[in-house]
């Protein structure tokens, strides 16, 4: 609703399936494909939620002196995981290899004999002699999951198995005499092992990852006569049982592909052209799953004749029989069977050899001379002309409504136009009885969109005033014409109502007694309004602006500027509302650790949100730790969450520590005992020599701290702070000779003091003073590693950036007079050494090689990174069949959260 009082009726999204063609049809059908027979002049882009065009495939026009690719030309191929590609040679008895390396093209096998070296002055050929094929046929191959190529052969037939991994001499792997075996196309097997499709005999034989055939109904063993024991005489059945016809599934003919499916079972792609069709059919455990799909498109009348399929996750690569282009369908599997949804994307095929199209690394390739090169769209769009739009009727709710205006959201490429048309009536029968009345064109908008601080992004908003719309009720239709290469992208539309008059509410009657003039004067007399309506919203709407939860994304840096601040460009737009949102409770804390802790975690938490600023406790595996060194002036650095801590570990004894109260002289008795030395007093410096370790230990376990050497300077300053004099210091310290007439004439202690004030003022030095001076105003900042923290572009700080960053945050957050060191932990969990709480996490963290990153010369020093170098991939090992990746867990739901914080627990 604007200032006026008028509103608007919105199709945005969703909406636009409640629209219909002009026969009538709805969208929410048409888009689905779930009318038979009917062809929707418009389309729906599932990704932008835009309506447009119809696109079309474009489809490469055939030249009259192509030679099509034939089926006799098919090679199996296949690439492993170090980007080499293997197929069968144009004399089909030899195997060729594209190294990754150079991008050179060699016989793979047979190899190339060694040339025999010749000595000088002897007659000899002037080329080697080549060396001799095979006899044997190649059809079809493969490389599998577990890294072997597998090559099929017609005579004798059978499969060729090379190991990629350890080479040698391919293993022979002859099909039993009895079981008629005719290879002609090999897929790769997830997990392992390959499906070989045999169109003469009308079967697929499924091979696991060790080769062994896989029966397509498993036999139930029989049971041995006379209980569980064997019978004496007879013979025993072997222990793998013969291979046999009616262990391959059963197919059609007209086979030419198949291709493996991820959970199990394949697909065959059957092509007729005689008849111009192709269907790809589903196999599971021996049988057909529903009907065939049928390769091509009912929408545009599109019908494939293929040539090869591959699959690269749902999508369904099927290469045309002309070998220009191939075709991208989106592949969904149910109990009925597979269906195919055509995408609108062009991939041509530019000089196809006809080796036939492989997926490889998570692309569709093709071979092109005597290499391969991934299939690509291209932007080749192509629509239907033109389509119609009808909306539902939109009830005003008031008779004789007169309707406003009309504004679009959309995008218009050259030689592209919207047309609009309305029929308006009181009596909903009544709509159309009229025809269609044709609007003016819409205008484009040099305001934007007529909704304050709307910003509609790349789409432009085009306008028009309704000329003779009025009535309660309301129908819009709106054309998209295009030229073929085109197509108008519609994201939203509003329609206003009712119309809010100047005329009427501000010119007296006189103004309205001619209907001609009086017509035209409110037409006019509407531009005035649309500006004037225009600014009235943005004012009465402002205080959208100063929320930091509604403003639009373009004025936060404009919000922000009111904190006379400037946003971080690398934060989103989700933790720049969230700062704003907090930035009184942000610069409350300002110049605290608890500032400076708000800040790390704002910056370098991959998830942020209110708790940042209300939960005065960290949650589980918190990015940023800060540890205050005064805390650690008696207590281990690691006890506060500081695994860098490098002081040795404190014995923690059970006896009592000794007290001033308690005299010297029981300090002196104690050390004693434990030197073995009866008349050995306690020293107050290190003694040097052997003694020193049972001095230090002693120290440790009766007073909890080992003294220092006293700076006489220090001393002083304390005794000025507690007495007002030097005589009286000198008395409370029971010092020797004339009374001192300033604290400069007063030395620390050499010995232990006696009983009394001198004694507590010693102890108290050592215990407080000089480890508070030590550790005051300091504090370390622990980052964990690793730590993944991305930029602006989405690239990863390496530990240089995130340390600079840290220092960055820190400084400006910081109270004035402190000083800190920024360090990186790889665990709050040490043998010898725990921290036991909500942020131990037991084998995630260590300082194993692969969480330091690799050193780079002139930036790191020996010791805190390795030598970079690849890593061995588990996709080399064969102990385990390597498996889908898993779906990663969003960081940011609350529910990963959770799981993580009951893990560390």
């Amino acid at each position: 609703m604007d200032v006026n009082g008028s509103r608007f009726a919105l199709f945005l999204g969703d909406d636009w399936a409640t629209c219909t063609d002009s026969a009538g049809n709805a969208f929410s059908l048409l888009w689905k494909g779930h009318v038979p027979g009917v062809d929707a002049d418009l389309g729906w882009d599932h990704r932008r939620k835009e309506l447009t065009l119809r696109p079309e495939v474009f489809t490469f026009p055939a030249g009259k002196r192509d030679v099509p690719p034939r089926l006799v030309d098919r090679r199996g191929a296949g690439a492993d995981v170090f980007g080499n590609w293997y197929w069968i040679g144009p004399d089909a008895r030899s195997i060729l290899v594209e190294s990754s390396g150079d991008g050179a093209t060699t016989r793979f096998w047979p190899g190339v004999a060694a040339a025999v070296p010749q000595r000088l002055g002897t007659f000899g050929p002037v080329a080697p002699a080549p060396v001799a094929s095979p006899e044997r046929r190649l059809v079809g191959a493969a490389v599998t999951d577990d890294h072997f190529l597998v090559a099929g052969t017609l005579d004798p037939p059978g499969l060729l198995v090379f190991d990629l991994l350890t080479g040698g001499p391919p293993m022979e792997l002859p099909w039993p005499g009895d079981a008629s075996f005719t290879p002609f196309d090999i897929a790769r097997r997830p997990g392992g092992g390959v499906f070989v499709l045999d169109v003469e005999h009308r079967a697929v034989w499924e091979l696991d990852r060790n080769f062994h055939v896989v029966p397509v109904v498993q036999p139930a063993p029989e049971a041995a006569p006379g209980g569980s024991f064997a019978p004496v005489g007879g013979t025993a059945a072997p222990l793998q049982p013969e291979i046999g016809a009616s262990e391959a599934t059963p197919i059609e003919p007209d086979a030419i592909a198949v291709e493996a499916l991820p959970d199990g079972g394949f697909l065959v792609l059957y092509a007729n052209a005689s008849a111009g069709e192709s269907l790809v059919a589903q196999y599971a455990d021996g049988v057909e799953v529903g009907i065939p799909a049928a390769v091509g498109d009912a929408v545009s009348d599109l019908e494939v004749v293929a040539f090869d399929m591959t699959l690269v996750g749902t999508t369904l690569f099927v290469a045309d029989r002309g070998g220009n282009q191939s075709y991208a369908f989106t592949l969904a599997l149910t109990d009925a069977g597979p269906t195919l949804t055509l995408q609108p994307l062009y991939y041509p095929m530019r000089l196809f050899g006809g080796k036939g199209i492989v997926a490889a690394n998570h692309q569709a390739w093709y071979d092109f001379g005597d290499g391969w090169i991934p299939l690509a769209a291209q932007p080749r769009a192509q629509f239907v002309e033109s389509g119609i739009a009808q909306t539902p009727v939109l009830d005003s709710g008031r008779p004789g409504c007169v309707w406003h205006r009309l504004t679009i959201d959309a995008v218009l490429p050259p030689d592209t136009a919207l047309s609009v048309s309305t029929t308006a009536a009181d009596d909903e029968a009544a709509l159309g009885l009229g025809g269609w009345i044709p609007e003016p064109p819409p205008v484009l908008r040099a305001s934007g969109s007529e909704v304050p601080f709307v910003d509609a992004g790349p789409y432009a908003t085009y306008e028009l005033l309704f000329q003779r719309a009025v009535g309660r009720y309301l129908q819009v239709r709106l054309e998209l014409d295009g030229n073929g290469r085109g197509s108008p992208r519609v994201r939203a539309m509003r329609a206003w109502y009712p119309r809010f008059s100047y005329l009427e509410r501000y010119l007296p009657g006189v103004y309205r007694q001619d209907p001609i003039s009086s017509s035209f004067l409110d037409r006019y007399l509407a531009n005035v309004e649309g500006l004037s309506t225009a600014l009235e919203d943005q004012i009465a709407a402002v205080q959208v602006l100063f929320r930091p939860e509604s403003t639009p994304v373009e004025w936060l840096d404009w919000l922000a500027s009111w904190f006379d601040l400037a946003l971080d460009p690398m934060w989103d737009e989700a933790r720049r509302r969230l700062f704003l949102a907090n930035a009184m409770q942000f610069f409350a804390a300002r110049g605290t650790m608890r500032g400076v802790e708000i800040a790390l975690r704002f910056v370098l938490d991959r998830c942020v949100d209110q708790s940042v600023y209300t939960s005065t406790h960290p949650p589980a595996l918190a990015t940023a730790r800060i540890v205050e060194s005064f805390r650690t002036r008696s207590t281990p650095g690691v006890v506060f969450g500081d695994p860098t801590d490098a002081e040795p570990l404190w014995v923690a004894t059970s006896a009592a520590r000794w007290q001033p109260a308690q005299g010297r002289d029981a300090l002196n008795a104690g050390y004693a005992a434990f030197v073995s030395d009866p008349g050995a007093a306690y020293p107050l410096v290190d003694p040097g020599g052997n003694a020193s370790a049972g001095w230090r230990a002693f120290s440790q376990a009766a007073l909890g701290f080992v003294p220092e050497a006293a700076d006489p300077a220090r001393w002083r300053a304390f005794l000025s702070r507690r007495y007002p004099n030097a005589a009286a210091a000198a008395a409370a310290e029971q010092l020797a000779g004339p009374a001192p007439a300033d604290f400069s004439d007063i030395d620390p202690p050499a010995a232990l003091p006696a009983d009394g004030a001198g004694l507590l003022d010693w102890f108290q030095f050592q215990s407080v003073v000089l480890p508070t001076e030590r550790k005051a105003h300091r504090f370390s900042v622990l980052l964990p590693w690793p730590l993944h923290v991305t930029d602006g572009s989405g690239a990863e700080l390496d530990h240089v950036q995130l340390s600079s960053l840290a220092q960055r945050v820190v400084d400006v957050q910081k109270p004035a007079h402190t000083t800190f060191d920024v360090k990186f932990f790889w665990a709050a969990f040490r043998i010898g050494e725990a921290r036991l709480g909500d942020d131990t996490l037991l084998a995630s963290g260590s300082r194993i090689p692969e969480l330091i990153e690799p050193a780079v010369l002139g930036r790191d020093y020996v010791g805190t990174s390795t030598l970079a170098g690849p890593v061995a991939s588990d996709e080399l090992r064969r102990n385990v069949p390597p498996e889908p990746p898993a779906p990663q867990p969003n960081p940011c739901d609350p529910a990963t959260e959770q799981a993580a914080e009951e893990e560390a627990t």
